[in-house]
């Protein structure tokens, strides 16, 4: 049997050896906390991302700007860089 991490994250100790028998509940591997931390980081970066453009669809469906382009004149788009990012231009 094989045992893989998700991208990105270290490991910092294997617990246990090749043909060694384990059991259901068995720590197999430490994984380094500083690249949890890091992933964690990563992943509440990219919620608060995906809650701001939800936040701004919602008011693009009710035809309001986003919070950030008011003012007479502005108006919003989303541009695509890797991920969307918002960006107020005068119209």
């Amino acid at each position: 049997m094989a045992v893989f991490v998700l991208e990105n994250l270290q490991v910092e100790q294997v617990m246990v050896h090749a043909g060694q028998t384990v059991k259901k509940g068995d720590i197999l591997l430490k994984l380094s906390q500083n690249s949890i931390q890091a992933a964690l980081k990563n992943l509440d970066d990219k919620v608060k991302t995906l809650e701001g453009q939800a936040k701004d669809l919602e008011s693009q469906k009710k035809g309001e700007q986003p919070e950030a382009c008011s003012g007479a004149g502005m108006g919003w788009k989303l541009l695509r860089s890797g991920c969307a990012k918002r960006k107020c231009f005068r119209g």
